[in-house]
């Protein structure tokens, strides 16, 4: 089986300015965005014009206001954004509020050729009460951990303004809490070291089911026996076995962003949540290809256990 790396939002990699590329503002300007975290809520301000109606179609990014921050060597990306792929609807238009439902808001890994969701992170997009600020929210614990425990000083606010419009930069400096995260890099690697994932090696003991899922490690040949996950799909709720720290587990999923009966097209991605214990297991799947019974996907899997967070990448497919 043949895997195609499929990531819709590489272009905000390929459109976002170097350091030294990075438009330049006026020292008032820079006051009007804020970038405050805590260990609880981050926020980051961005000022709007007020009424503005925005209008946008098919073909591409159109709208983005999202924040890049480096923490512990990995670059991140978080904020709205609308990607219309071609030929997906006529021009539509309305206010901030018609615009953020068109779009997301979600954390991003950026990475060499591309960039990919980050399972449970999340963000949250907010207007303002008269409708001149946007605010990106971050209230997990985990996502600000994720990215800012080492306590990066400064981050780059982005926004385009329309499909043809070059992106703009500002760099804010970060305003942290008594109470901001305080991990070292050296702590974070301590823990990413403490929990691992492993590979199963003898797969069909956990997948001996009419219909299942099974990944490997994007690395892995097309003839590898040794799979990063495999997906009981047969009962609900449906199982995912990990292997975490040498011993084989099963978590039973809790939640899932995949609406009953909804069509998995290509490009379409979805999150699911499985738990057992102490240990959550968040995976984000994006479809690369469909079939009649089943799809292909690519698979970002974030394992939580206490204060550790450990990420992987899979490829792999489901059906019966």
């Amino acid at each position: 089986m043949k895997y195609i790396a499929s990531i819709l939002f590489s272009i905000l990699i390929i459109s976002a300015p170097s350091p030294g590329q990075n438009s330049t503002m006026r020292t008032n300007s820079v006051g009007r965005y804020r970038a405050d975290v805590g260990t609880n809520v981050a926020t980051f301000v961005f000022p709007l014009g007020s009424g503005q109606t925005y209008k946008w179609s098919a073909g591409g990014l159109t709208y983005m206001w999202s924040i890049t921050v480096n923490n512990n060597r990995r670059n991140y990306e978080f904020g709205f954004s609308l990607f219309t792929p071609m030929g997906a609807t006529p021009e539509e238009s309305g206010g901030i509020h018609a615009l953020l439902q068109a779009g997301q808001c979600s954390v991003w890994e950026i990475a060499r050729g591309g960039a990919s969701v980050v399972g449970g992170a999340t963000a949250e997009c907010v207007v303002g009460e008269d409708q001149r600020s946007l605010t990106v929210k971050l209230s997990q614990a985990n996502s600000i951990q994720l990215l800012f425990s080492s306590t990066p000083r400064f981050v780059t606010f982005r926004k385009q303004l329309g499909r043809f419009v070059k992106p703009s930069s500002v760099r804010v400096p970060v305003k942290y809490s008594a109470a901001a995260p305080s991990v070292s890099a050296q702590s974070r690697r301590t823990q990413d070291a403490e929990l691992n994932i492993g590979t199963i090696n003898n797969i069909e003991k956990y997948s001996d089911t009419p219909c299942f899922c099974w990944f490997k490690s994007p690395s892995a040949s097309e003839h590898s026996e040794s799979y990063i996950f495999s997906v009981d799909v047969n009962e609900y709720p449906y199982r995912v076995w990990l292997n975490i720290n040498g011993r084989v587990t099963a978590l039973k999923l809790v939640s899932s962003t995949l609406k009953n009966n909804q069509r998995q097209k290509k490009g379409s991605s979805y999150t699911e949540t499985y738990r057992s214990g102490d240990i959550t297991a968040h995976i984000t799947y994006v479809v690369v290809k469909e079939y009649a019974e089943g799809a292909d996907y690519t698979a970002t899997v974030v394992v939580t256990k206490g204060n550790r967070i450990k990420t992987v990448k899979a490829v792999g497919e489901c059906g019966c």
